[in-house]
């Protein structure tokens, strides 16, 4: 029997280049939702996000997880995601429940399932990973608000491809024998992007001229070593049923949170750069600026650090296998 641990920060993947085939890896869909471990002891579901803050009252209705799951003692890897009419990723109706932490509305969200480390009693990182999905297949029983995330064996181009066609964020290639190393960036799991993504910080806003929307744009920037921000795009605060100006408010204060003045020939309201938010965009320009952002959503379950510019690491893609 293995000690219970109190705490565990989700293994990372890095960045490939382009999607490849190999019977050595599986693959699965990039959900771009909040990574979650789901720590089950006893009777209590406590969620955990990914820089290791409990997020358990932000979704009260994954508490009924702990019925699903055959085995008290156990420690599931994944995300959650609010599912729209298709089944596939709303960001719009996550990005309300992000906005509103503990209020259901009627966008109740999934738990999608990919890992199993602690089950039973017993740890299974150092298993390999086929085996841990197979155990997790086993230990999620009957309906609930989870699912086991489903995957692909060998054909990661054509999988990536019938990603693409549905305007999904991409896939995530991994290796079927890899263990699961806590904490960790690792080139056993690579992520294949179909469109550039990032979490940036709040730094300002400026204001529209229509009364029912008055923050017209957000000032984004990443976190510098000195403390402040980089500015990195002005993006549209356009996500519906987000009240930008009631989430903003707490925040303002009079000075710049970044290095240098921003190049936007507005006036713009300074904010503490406490608030993240996701944000796709078409590339990066030389000096770093986003070209063609859009606002995803709010991520409110982020700290600051996670937004550093070098978080993500990126690989060549390896040959096809």
């Amino acid at each position: 029997m293995s000690s219970f641990p109190r705490s565990l920060l989700p293994m990372l993947p890095v960045v490939a280049a382009e999607p490849f085939d190999s019977p050595h890896h599986l693959y699965e869909l990039k959900w771009a939702g909040v990574r979650a471990l789901a720590f089950i002891e006893g009777a209590r579901l406590r969620l955990q996000s990914l820089s290791g803050r409990e997020i358990s009252a932000w979704f009260p209705e994954l508490a009924s997880l702990v019925g699903q799951v055959g085995g008290r003692d156990t420690i599931l890897d994944g995300e959650i995601i609010v599912p729209g009419p298709d089944g596939a990723p709303d960001h719009g109706l996550l990005s309300r429940r992000l906005s509103a932490p503990g209020a259901i509305g009627g966008a109740a969200c999934v738990y999608q399932a990919y890992d199993l480390l602690f089950h039973e009693g017993g740890a299974l990182l150092e298993q390999p990973l086929i085996a841990r999905k197979e155990r997790l297949a086993h230990a999620l029983r009957g309906p609930g608000p989870a699912a086991v995330s489903a995957y692909v064996d060998h054909d990661g181009v054509d999988y990536f491809q019938a990603v693409v066609a549905r305007r999904l964020p991409g896939i995530v290639a991994k290796e079927r024998d890899s263990p699961y190393r806590p904490g960790q960036r690792s080139g056993a799991w690579q992520e294949i992007r179909a469109y550039e993504s990032g979490w940036f910080l709040i730094g300002g806003y400026t204001l529209g001229v229509r009364k029912e929307a008055p923050v017209r744009t957000l000032l984004l920037g990443e976190p510098t070593p000195r403390g402040r921000l980089r500015f990195v795009a002005q993006v549209e605060a356009t996500l519906p049923g987000v009240d930008f100006e009631r989430v903003l408010e707490p925040l303002t204060t009079a000075v710049s949170p970044f290095q240098g003045q921003p190049d936007v020939p507005r006036l713009v309201y300074w904010l503490e750069p406490a608030l993240a938010c996701e944000v796709n965009f078409a590339a990066r320009d030389a000096d770093g600026r986003l070209r063609f952002p859009v606002l995803v959503t709010l991520r409110p379950d982020l700290s600051p650090a996670e937004c550093r510019a070098d978080r993500d690491v990126a690989v060549p893609s390896p040959r096809q296998t």
